[in-house]
């Protein structure tokens, strides 16, 4: 007898490591979706901090004697230090700078190249570092500056720690610009990796337009429940400077200040680890600013180690990611100039590309030797300056798409460790309408139930008084029989001769 085979079966890597799912963070990241959305946000971001700086250094009223105001600053994407700049250079030196560059002396060292390629994290934590920079200033310790005093034009009024509502500002800023970009960001990102959906622009802006006030207060909800904590704490402050009763007050009651530095440091700790995934946890669960905070809290401090682990992971291959896709665009840059250098004039190019950015000079060989003759060059350098603007900042956002892109995976994956969820389940407006037609179908069936028990009970009202009827007709009858001669019916009784009871009856006149 032949033994029968069972065919090999797949092997599915994707339950068997569902870390896997992070390698393919670095293509998705690469969406023009994505990218021309993390450019928007790049660009509001340093727009409104802008405006934010102008308006409250224009608003201060600095005393005599006072230093200048420490206004918080944020370059300027194509600045020099900006963040294409930043990115684009990270991985070079003073020789060789470009990626291109970089790549080809790596060829003489591989695994040295890979080293130092992988493990570039400040590249991928760029988003991150932006994201908190408001915040530092705002929780530093003896921030004297705090207290200066903002004059509230057309009224007239001064207002202490003017500075202070400066960062606030600023904090609101970057909430919300983050806060409604990297949702959008986020909600692709779930359909792609957790679906493999692809899901319109338009309808992922769709979506987190309902939620845009979640975004925006997750992080802020934490943020100003802790300075509430500390003005607390201030008031107790006022109390210490009451001659001879102060000191003494405060080095009794000093365990309440304690208490309170407990509760904020456990704030602070979890607003620094947990905002990357709030943005993702609105995105998939379609759920409130306190789900998310619920939900981040709980998620990082149940599984720290899963969450290091993936965050390590996820650094080293946004590394990787982000080298690829600059290398990828200096070759798009360097063949299209290439390609119209056969036919242009090598002077007339190099004065085209006088306006480009200057890190960028070694791709277009004479560019920033000459500049334009007269005023249609100066247009045509002007636009040309516009396209290898726009993709450079395309290389610089594509860091932000993938740090938005990541934190959705990770979430993801965190979900699965601690409630075992499965990654494709993720909040859809088909489900929304679901879960409203259950609702309506609910209140319709109890309704429904509610006006046909009325009736009912009437039914078994009258059903009981008619069965209670019939019951005493029927007692009645038995009665009747029990008294009346069975024979009155001029039918033979049961039993009897035929004619035996008619015999004996007297006739009737």
């Amino acid at each position: 007898m032949s033994e029968q085979r069972a065919p090999l079966t797949e092997i599915r890597y994707r339950q068997l490591f569902p870390w896997l799912l992070l390698v393919r963070c670095g293509k998705s990241s690469a969406d023009p979706r994505k990218l021309l959305l993390a450019i928007i946000g790049v660009l509001a971001l340093t727009g409104g901090w802008f405006a934010i700086n102008w308006a409250f250094q224009n608003a201060y009223a600095v005393g005599e004697g006072a230093g200048p105001v420490p206004t918080p600053h944020i370059a300027l994407p194509w600045e020099e230090g900006g963040l294409m700049e930043r990115i684009w250079l990270i991985y070079g030196d003073d020789e060789q700078t470009l990626p291109v560059a970089v790549a080809a002396a790596g060829l003489d060292d591989p695994p040295g190249l890979l080293a130092r390629v992988a493990l570039q994290w400040s590249v991928v934590l760029t988003p991150y570092r932006e994201l908190i920079s408001p915040f530092a200033p705002l929780f530093s310790a003896r921030y004297p500056e705090s207290k200066l005093q903002l004059r509230i034009p057309w009224v007239g009024w001064v207002i202490d720690y003017g500075l202070f509502l400066h960062l606030s500002a600023l904090v609101v800023w970057t909430a919300l610009v983050w806060g409604i970009i990297g949702g959008v960001i986020a909600r692709i990102a779930a359909m792609q990796l957790g679906r493999d959906e692809r899901v319109s622009l338009t309808e992922a802006v769709s979506f987190c337009a309902k939620y845009i006030p979640s975004y925006a207060s997750a992080p802020l909800i934490i943020t100003y429940f802790l300075v509430f904590v500390a003005l607390i704490c201030m008031v107790g402050g006022w109390v210490t400077n009451i001659p001879y009763f102060g000191p003494l007050f405060a080095g009794t009651l000093w365990f309440l200040p304690l208490i309170a530095g407990i509760v904020m440091a456990f704030l602070i700790v979890g607003l620094a680890i947990g905002w990357p995934l709030m943005v993702p946890t609105i995105s998939v669960e379609g759920t409130d600013a306190f789900d998310a905070i619920s939900r981040c809290y709980a998620y990082s401090m149940q599984r720290p180690w899963n969450y290091l682990f993936y965050a390590a992971l996820t650094v080293v291959l946004g590394s990787l990611a982000t080298f690829v896709f600059l290398l990828f665009v200096q070759l798009i840059l360097y063949f299209s100039y290439w390609a119209v250098s056969w036919g242009a004039n090598d002077q007339l190019l190099a004065r085209l590309f006088a306006l480009t950015p200057s890190f960028l000079w070694p791709i277009f060989p004479g560019a920033g030797e000459a500049t334009p003759a007269d005023g249609v060059e100066t247009i045509g350098a002007g636009l040309i300056a516009f396209w290898v603007y726009t993709m450079a900042l395309a290389g610089g956002a594509y860091v932000y798409s993938y740090f938005w892109t990541a934190a959705t995976a990770i979430y993801l994956l965190l979900r699965r460790d601690v409630d075992a969820t499965d990654l494709d389940e993720i909040w859809t407006e088909e489900d929304e309408q679901d879960f409203f037609d259950f609702e309506t179908q609910e209140q319709d069936l109890g309704v429904r139930t509610e006006s046909e028990g009325k009736p009912a009970e009437s039914e078994e009202a009258t059903v009981g008084a008619t069965t209670s009827e019939h019951e005493s007709k029927d007692n009645s009858g038995e009665q009747s029989e029990g008294v009346a001669d069975p024979g009155s019916t001029g039918q033979d009784g049961p039993g009897e001769e035929p004619g035996s009871e008619g015999e004996q009856r007297e006739p009737k006149t």
